[in-house]
């Protein structure tokens, strides 16, 4: 079976600030964290068989283009453009796997490695990766943790279905599990930055117990690029 995966990483399309996602000073603020962090972590991927789109809105596009640069291949593209050149893949790719990375987390290096390998059974729909670390930044300080239906996944179609129009409407990342025939993978695939900027939402209920932090693991952050 071959696969051809695409990283989804929605950088200013997210829907909840339109103000703050057409903001010069916010995008290249944004932009900064998304070059050190997360692009590097996809530019040492043992296996670089990959596509990354990066989902940007089309008044913002050329700014983006202006201001972002790194050495990997990438694409910045608006949401109707990633769909378009989706659908161009290639009918030698039997599965297409479309996986989300958010543009201030990171992937380990052998992500790609691991779902290329994987070899889930003709029914799925998802892959869904609930093993990770929680890195607070600010605190200088690491947790492991594990979520039943993160944000970190890939839809699987088949090409030619998806090429045919096939879409799985799934109201977030949280109803996956619910409404799509999954298969959990247990490998620690992702890196989940708590940064003062742009998520203080993860300080609320869902900060962990201060006994469960570790003093950041160089060993970890190297798994990741970093």
């Amino acid at each position: 079976m071959k696969k051809q995966i695409v990283i989804i990483t929605p950088l200013n399309t997210m829907g909840f600030s339109y103000q703050r996602e057409i903001d010069e000073e916010w995008l290249l603020a944004r932009l900064d964290i998304m070059k050190r962090y997360t692009a590097r972590s996809l530019s040492v991927q043992t296996d670089m068989n990959f596509d990354w789109h990066i989902l940007v809105r089309e008044e913002t596009q050329n700014f983006i283009r202006q201001n972002f640069d790194c050495n990997i291949v990438y694409h910045i593209v608006t949401p109707e453009e990633s769909d378009e050149l989706i659908n161009k893949v290639s009918d030698c790719y039997d599965d297409l796997l479309l996986t989300r990375l958010n543009s201030d987390d990171c992937y380990h290096k052998d992500f790609i490695k691991t779902v290329m390998e994987f070899d889930y059974t003709e029914e799925k729909e998802a892959l869904i990766f609930q093993n990770g670390y929680m890195w607070y930044q600010d605190e200088d300080m690491i947790v492991e943790r594990k979520f039943p239906s993160p944000p970190f996944y890939a839809f699987i179609y088949k090409t030619k279905e998806y090429r045919e129009g096939k879409r799985y409407d799934v109201a977030g990342h949280n109803h996956i599990r619910k409404e799509l025939n999954t298969h959990a993978l247990r490998e620690y695939l992702w890196l989940w930055l708590v940064h003062e900027r742009c998520n203080k939402i993860l300080r609320g209920s869902s900060y962990p117990d201060p006994e469960e932090f570790t003093k950041v693991n160089k060993m970890i952050l190297q798994g990741f690029g970093l």
